[in-house]
């Protein structure tokens, strides 16, 4: 399901996947087909851990990475290095992605560091 705002979520994000909803803020234009693939994929990784495991799992990730970098772009690159982002950004120009994607394959982007 996409809800469509022209407040939220806030730039600079275009779209953001609460709950297998996703958000778009129309000020930023429609969502492009590569857009949307990326918040599809959060939507299944959503379901593997449900979504509040999805969401414990994410920012615990977030804060320790934001923690490990200690630099002026810290909390824009701690983001990036989520293995749940790294999982989306890397695949979202694959059409084919989500009929080949394996459970839990948000799990290698874990051991690949950042």
């Amino acid at each position: 399901m996409i809800v469509r705002s022209r407040h939220f979520p806030r730039a600079p994000f275009h779209a953001i996947n609460l709950c297998g909803i996703v958000f778009v803020n129309t000020r930023l234009g429609e969502l492009t087909a590569t857009e949307r693939r990326h918040e599809q994929i959060h939507t299944w990784q959503q379901w593997e851990l449900t979504p509040v495991g999805f969401y414990l799992w994410y920012v615990a990730e977030w804060a320790v990475r934001l923690w490990c970098s200690r630099s002026a772009s810290g909390p824009y690159r701690a983001y990036r290095s989520i293995a749940f982002e790294r999982e989306a950004y890397d695949r979202q120009g694959n059409a084919a992605y989500l009929r080949e994607r394996k459970p839990f394959a948000w799990m290698c982007y874990l051991r690949r560091g950042a």
